[in-house]
């Protein structure tokens, strides 16, 4: 069963250097939730991915109800997002 991920292209940032990642990636631990995500999005990681940040527009954060603003990680592989991890909703 296919999955359809939440992360649209549009809402796409900046991509993070490969030693941003590398730093990121060795100072997590399984100690709490947002690092066991980080450690999972680690292990799916491929050979010419790409981590993008993202953040979803201004309106999704402050007009719409209910609010629907989120922020996070892309894990992309050919232009595809993969995962990703939320690091604020609104």
């Amino acid at each position: 069963m296919a999955t359809q991920r939440l992360v649209e292209s549009e809402w796409m940032k900046q991509t993070m250097e490969a030693s941003i990642i590398a730093s990121l990636l060795k100072r997590i631990s399984p100690d709490d939730l947002l690092d066991e995500q980080w450690l999972q999005l680690r292990d799916k990681m491929q050979d010419g991915d790409e981590l993008w940040y993202f953040r979803t527009p201004k309106e999704t954060w402050t007009e719409f109800f209910p609010r629907c603003g989120m922020e996070g990680y892309a894990l992309v592989r050919d232009a595809r997002v993969v995962a990703e991890i939320f690091t604020s909703l609104s």
